[in-house]
């Protein structure tokens, strides 16, 4: 089944990675991997950066939407503690003022305002005095003074509690909260009251709510620089992540397609890249190519006696026995499918590719203990050429095959 989104490709590429190699009887099963085709992996990065940008997109707006909210009730009651404050050094100043005891009175409302200039109330703000009963006692308007709030409802900052003004103020002790209109058919106003026993009444801080949108404007542009560049930041790290992703696939895919999967040596695949990148490099005096054929004896019987298992165990141990033999730079060992083995040297001498080939006789027979307890003794045939004639590549293999023939032909009795 396809991948159902764009983010399935990525996490499917990270398992082929990962994906543990399939270690097939002698070849005879031949493994069916479901393998993502890249046939653009740049489309494939593209479309899964594109993807993960989306959900981030579609998940910022969630959160700004809830964040904004948050932060919206946090500058409410930043303000509201703010202007209280400013409400209770209004109150003190007041009642040691050496203006008249009745609240209300002109000089009364003119010792408010010369208090609020020195208090440095900020722009759009303004005092009042309330009496417990609602009553508008002092007002910067003067034709306001006298009115009844106590019908008001009041918006308490602790909770979403409505409750009308008259209520709230006969506790007699400071509130906070919020006014659905001051005054009645006006705009929302946020309200800051601190009881004075001195005045016998409250002494508010009226703050028109423009003042919460212009400081949540000035967030709301900072979370959006700030997400921009997360945002950015995002594109760029995933960018180069699923690149690379895709770069580790296509190379796990390609090693795949050159190595054996039973003995981890190279394929006919590799053998093929290797010599056409080996075609190109001049001879160098004296140095030539030099190829190794090699054949297990007595392969066949060793499966059908003991099984597909030991002719796998029997395979795997040639193939250790070959890197250990063959650690030149330049010498490359292949299996070429079922028991035929290649060792390829580059650019050696005559006597240094005898002595590699001495030494890989040297090391058979060689006997594997079988999970049964049975040993058994691999044997093999070796044949060797050499390019000191200017032969082709695919004549060095076919000389390489008959020398291997020939050398088998002197054992006949380890069979085939």
């Amino acid at each position: 089944m396809p991948p159902r989104s764009p983010l399935c490709p990525g996490f499917y590429c990270l398992f082929l990675i990962y994906l543990p190699r399939f270690r097939p009887h002698n070849d005879r099963v031949r493994l069916r991997l479901p393998i993502l085709r890249l046939r653009n992996p740049r489309v494939m990065q593209i479309t899964i950066t594109a993807a993960l940008v989306t959900v981030s997109i579609l998940g910022e707006g969630a959160v700004e939407i809830t964040s904004l909210h948050l932060v919206r009730q946090q500058i409410t009651v930043q303000f509201l503690q703010d202007a209280q404050q400013t409400a209770a050094a209004l109150s003190a100043a007041l009642e040691q003022s050496d203006g008249p005891a009745q609240p209300g009175a002109p000089s009364s409302l003119q010792t408010t305002e010369l208090f609020l200039e020195r208090l440095n109330i900020p722009h759009g703000e303004y005092a009042i005095l309330l009496s417990p009963s609602g009553r508008l006692l002092a007002h910067p308007v003067p034709s306001l003074v006298g009115g009844d709030w106590s019908q008001l409802r009041l918006n308490l900052s602790a909770g979403t509690q409505h409750v009308k003004l008259a209520q709230a103020l006969s506790a007699q002790t400071d509130l906070l909260g919020t006014l659905p209109a001051t005054p009645p058919g006006g705009a929302p106003s946020l309200l800051a009251c601190h009881w004075s026993s001195g005045l016998g009444d409250f002494v508010c801080i009226v703050q028109p709510p423009g003042r919460v949108e212009a400081r949540l404007r000035h967030v709301r542009s900072f979370l959006i620089r700030a997400a921009f560049l997360l945002r950015l930041a995002l594109v760029i790290l995933t960018w180069f992540i699923v690149g690379w992703v895709l770069d580790q696939y296509e190379s796990r895919i390609a090693d795949m397609a050159k190595t054996d999967s039973l003995t981890g040596l190279g394929n006919r695949h590799l053998l093929q890249e290797y010599l056409e990148r080996r075609t190109q490099q001049p001879p160098v005096r004296g140095r030539a190519m030099a190829v190794i054929a090699i054949d297990l004896d007595g392969f066949k019987p060793i499966n059908d006696t003991y099984g597909h298992a030991a002719g796998d165990q029997a395979l795997e141990a040639v193939a250790q026995t070959l890197r250990r033999v063959t650690r030149e730079p330049e010498a490359t060992a292949l299996r070429l499918g079922g028991d035929e083995f290649l060792v390829i040297l580059n650019q050696v001498t005559l006597d240094e590719g005898i002595r590699v080939l001495e030494r890989i006789e040297r090391c058979f027979p060689i006997t594997i203990t079988l999970p049964s307890g049975d040993a058994v003794a691999v044997h093999t045939s070796c044949g060797y050429a050499f390019q000191d004639r200017g032969q082709s590549l695919r004549e060095l293999l076919e000389e390489s095959d008959q020398s291997l023939y020939s050398d088998k032909a002197t054992r006949p009795d380890r069979g085939r």
